[in-house]
């Protein structure tokens, strides 16, 4: 079982979605309900930022989404940056997100993972599902999703 304890970030139910990268807009979403969503005031796509962390020397970071944890470790002597594009909610797009009940997609989390190890070659990526959260520690399984 691994431990992590520091920033969590809700990529899905949070304040951000990922931009399209090496996958298609169909393996996460149609690009014509992305249009939709900035009609409608919910997402602002003309301004995309580079959401990122750094992950130190020999160190682990990772993001929470839904029930699982993507961890980023770096096993190198230097730290590494990882940048990931995003577009950001409007204020009526966070408050909507806060009050519908919407269920999570179970495999977006494995599909954002393995984009992410496509695209970062400088870090370890793995995927795992979350035991236990307790304050600002998660706990997760040993067994690592994106093997098979």
């Amino acid at each position: 079982m691994g431990k992590w304890q520091g920033r969590q970030c809700f990529a899905n139910s949070g304040r951000k979605l990922q931009q399209h990268g090496s996958l298609s807009h169909d393996e996460f979403y149609k690009y014509d309900d992305l249009i939709v969503l900035q009609d409608a005031g919910l997402l602002n796509l003309n301004e995309s930022i580079m959401w990122g962390f750094e992950v130190k020397a020999n160190g682990k970071e990772a993001i929470r989404i839904n029930n699982k944890v993507i961890v980023f470790e770096n096993e190198s002597s230097v730290s590494q940056k990882v940048d990931i594009p995003v577009y950001l909610l409007t204020s009526a797009g966070k408050e909507i997100l806060n009050i519908i009940d919407c269920s999570p997609n179970e495999n977006y989390s494995k599909l954002l993972a393995q984009q992410m190890k496509r695209e970062f070659k400088n870090v370890n990526i793995s995927l795992h599902k979350i035991s236990n959260i307790l304050e600002s520690t998660i706990k997760y399984n040993a067994k690592n999703e994106l093997e098979n």
